[in-house]
């Protein structure tokens, strides 16, 4: 395209020279794209034969004459539209879930360009195996899939498009794994249609994501010797790695036929592009557990972008320990009170204890005692008996299961005489006649 300017002289008498500047420098020079036609001794013609860009600015044609009648200018600004051309081209990124992503975009032309994004979501196979790094170039080998939408982007609270024309994206999620397409336009261009007049330009964004462990049941009950089964899901960036830890020791499994891992991989879809991606799971099992089993089991899992841990308590329920330190707090002749204690429950919470006892090749006796540890025994008849079999269970709070403890122990009463209670009743009565007759 071609673009010509016209200086014309009105007044004043000749011999008159013409002179042309650009920006107020002198346009002749190397530039064989300009060229001055004079049509008359007062008319000059600036001719541009190839108009671009770059030949915006002001014109001034200078006037003079050769008489010794002055000089006069005049100034005009030539805009060019033209087509955008690219300043900046954003790169292809990687970033790790929660952190923050920029892509750079910036173009130049007349009018001012408007930049818009666009975006193809990307499911994260695709990347896999086809990721290449090299002197901190990343490139992307993938097929863009033609059955995958490309949709506009809107600024919101977490993306934003800035005035410069780059595009922020706040704490990033595996959703926003995609490409990413800059188009700047500006409505100059020989095609009717804005699209064609538009130039575009895209990058890769590959999103890694740390572990997360998804929530566990907090506590696992089980019965001695049954076999316990503790599993760990989690998502992330593969590969995933998966250690279990006992009261925050290492847990060596190998090593302990005891224990047994078990590995597992599966997928779990994205809530909004309908794609997935892979879950892992690992199930450690305990084999006829013991006591000793019980307390708290950590998963841990970790990838080259982070590490997520879980704790399960464990609880191996069995039957409890037998009563020690059993007392006999006051021993009376129509009662007997007595104490013990439980050093270890079996894991389920005590709800009672029964005493049973019996007098010398008599009949038993029951009697309960509920959430406590200490005991009266009641009897309507003086004891007269040397020894008094006890023996106790715990009742649990499974009523279907009761476990029994036995033991026995003896005490000894003193068996009352006839002769000291008729000497003690005498002595009351000598008492009482000495203080009524004085």
């Amino acid at each position: 395209m071609r673009a010509s300017i016209l200086c014309s002289v009105v007044s004043g008498d000749p011999p008159v020279n013409i002179r042309w500047f650009k920006d107020d420098k002198d346009i002749l020079g190397d530039n064989t794209n300009i060229s001055i036609v004079s049509i008359t001794e007062f008319v000059s013609s600036l001719i541009i034969n190839r108009l671009d860009r770059t030949f915006s600015g002001n014109y001034t044609c200078v006037a003079n004459s050769k008489s010794g009648g002055g000089s006069v200018n005049h100034t005009s600004r030539m805009l060019v539209r033209s087509k955008p051309i690219w300043i900046l081209k954003p790169s292809s990124q990687t970033a790790v879930a929660g952190t923050s992503v920029r892509l750079d975009c910036l173009s130049d032309g007349f009018p001012a360009p408007i930049i818009r994004w666009k975006m193809q979501r990307r499911i994260p196979s695709m990347y896999e195996n086809n990721l290449v790094s090299s002197n901190s170039v990343l490139t992307v080998h993938s097929s863009h899939s033609s059955n995958t939408p490309t949709v506009t982007i809107l600024s919101s609270p977490r993306i934003h498009v800035l005035e410069n024309g780059s595009l922020i994206i706040k704490s990033v999620e595996v959703e926003d794994q995609g490409r990413y397409v800059c188009e700047a336009s500006n409505g100059v261009g020989t095609s009717s249609t804005k699209s064609s007049t538009a130039i575009e330009t895209s990058a890769e964004l590959i999103v890694f994501e740390a572990p997360v462990i998804k929530p566990m049941t907090p506590s696992l009950m089980v019965k001695r010797r049954d076999r316990a089964e503790v599993s760990c899901s989690a998502v992330g960036s593969p590969p995933l790695h998966f250690s279990w830890s006992k009261n925050e020791g290492l847990l060596v499994v190998k090593a302990n036929p005891h224990y047994s891992i078990h590995e597992e991989e599966s997928s779990t879809s994205y809530p909004n592009s309908g794609h997935s991606r892979r879950e892992r799971m690992t199930t450690l099992v305990l084999h006829s557990v013991t006591r000793n089993d019980s307390g708290l089991y950590s998963c841990v899992c970790n990838n080259n972008y982070g590490t997520d841990r879980a704790v399960v308590k464990v609880i191996v329920q069995e039957p409890p320990d037998s009563p020690t330190e059993v007392n006999f707090l006051e021993v009376n002749s129509r009662s007997v009170s007595l104490s013990w204690v439980v050093a270890f429950n079996g894991n389920s919470p005590v709800t009672g204890y029964e005493v049973v006892h019996k007098r010398d090749q008599g009949k038993l006796s029951e009697c309960t005692a509920k959430d406590t540890m200490m005991m009266r025994i009641h009897h309507r008849h003086p004891f007269r008996y040397r020894e008094r079999f006890i023996r106790m269970r715990r009742i649990r709070e499974d009523k279907r299961e009761w476990v029994s403890i036995s033991f026995s122990c003896c005490f000894h009463f003193i068996k009352p005489c006839p002769a000291v209670f008729l000497f003690l009743l005498l002595s009351v009565l000598l008492f009482l006649c000495v203080l009524f007759f004085e």
